[in-house]
């Protein structure tokens, strides 16, 4: 019995060290590519302690059943091999560690070492058979092999373009129908549109809020930027706070929104994101103002299910707790990744389940 639980304790400390280096990995291969790692999970589960390290908050949980690292890069330029160099960074671990337990047999056999060895085999093949697995409504985690195809098979310049496309078309929620939208973005300047995807790929994709703040702030003393774009830009990051709760920029959020809502006046969007933050700064009759016309029939889906996820928060407040209810349900019936996030949290701060 004692040399069962001592087996178990070997390999539970030996999974442990193995998905730390593995992650170790990501971390200093990302490191290498001139990547930025800000965030390395190692395990799953309650998490006792946490820590800062080398810029970057380490998570370390109960389970060895996996981890994650979070790096981004600050620049477009050969970002496919760094991203590539990332992904090979926790393989590349799980072979030294092999090799080390392999040359360790010349030294010493036992079941032990044998057990270890499968033990790595196992997380290799894991690490390098491509497959994703859904661990919510609005993340899928790419394993390393997947991760690897997928940044081989990318065309990031279409990528690029893309995403270009689809924050142009996104503009036309911030003008009327009298007004046109410029017939560049952001006047075509490439150091200018490669800011504004890196602050878009680096806020969505990896939660670095500081670091879009920044881009953004930088973008908005761009030289012949228009008024619509300013608005635009404006709102995303006024949009930090409203969107992830970042309460950090909440005070630079109520001069954001409020700039941006002069420039803007007829935006619908606009008067949302002034709404939230108004709530957010405890204005609620002010907020609510602003965010009840936006729940009428006729407006965008997503336009009414975040205003009532804020006006079911200034319901919360007030102390109207009958109407907190209806307007929650009303979000959520109409549901959407960004609406569900914003639901969720603000379900979390009011302590409010439906």
């Amino acid at each position: 019995m004692a040399s069962l639980i001592l087996i178990i304790l070997i390999i539970y400390v030996w999974t442990y060290f193995s998905t730390f280096c593995h992650e170790m990995g990501h971390f200093i291969f990302a490191k290498l590519a001139g990547m930025s790692p800000y965030l390395v999970k190692i395990g799953v589960g309650y998490k006792p302690l946490q820590l800062q390290l080398f810029k970057a908050t380490f998570e370390f949980r109960i389970l060895p059943c996996g981890g994650t690292t979070h790096a981004y890069s600050s620049t477009l330029d050969g970002f496919k091999v760094k991203f590539i160099c990332f992904a090979i960074g926790g393989i590349f671990a799980n072979f030294m560690l092999l090799a080390f337990l392999i040359n360790l047999l010349r030294i010493k056999s036992g079941v032990i070492i044998w057990i270890l060895i499968i033990i790595e085999l196992i997380l290799l093949l894991f690490d390098l058979i491509p497959y994703e697995v859904r661990v919510s409504y609005k993340e899928n985690i790419q394993n390393d092999g997947k991760l690897i195809v997928s940044a081989l098979a990318i065309n990031y310049k279409k990528l690029f373009e893309e995403l270009l496309k689809e924050y142009n078309k996104q503009m036309c929620r911030y003008k009327n129908d009298k007004e046109t939208l410029p017939k560049t973005f952001l006047n075509n300047d490439v150091r200018t549109l490669k800011k504004f995807i890196e602050a878009q790929l680096i806020l969505y994709q990896y939660n670095a809020f500081d670091e879009a703040v920044e881009l953004f702030l930088e973008i908005l003393n761009s030289p012949n930027i228009s008024n619509l774009e300013k608005a635009f830009i404006l709102d995303n990051l006024a949009c930090i706070v409203v969107m992830n709760g970042y309460k950090k920029y909440l005070v630079d959020a109520d001069k954001w929104s409020q700039e941006a809502l002069s420039l803007a006046s007829y935006s619908k969007t606009l008067k949302g994101t002034r709404g939230a933050i108004l709530i957010e700064l405890g204005r609620y009759d002010e907020g609510k103002q602003l965010l009840l016309p936006l729940t009428e029939a006729g407006n965008e889906p997503i336009d009414i299910a975040l205003s009532s996820c804020y006006i079911a928060k200034a319901e919360y407040f007030i102390g109207n707790l009958e109407n907190v209810n209806p307007w929650l349900a009303k979000a959520k019936k109409i549901g959407g990744a960004d609406v569900n996030k914003v639901l969720k949290r603000i379900q979390q701060e009011i302590n409010y389940s439906l």
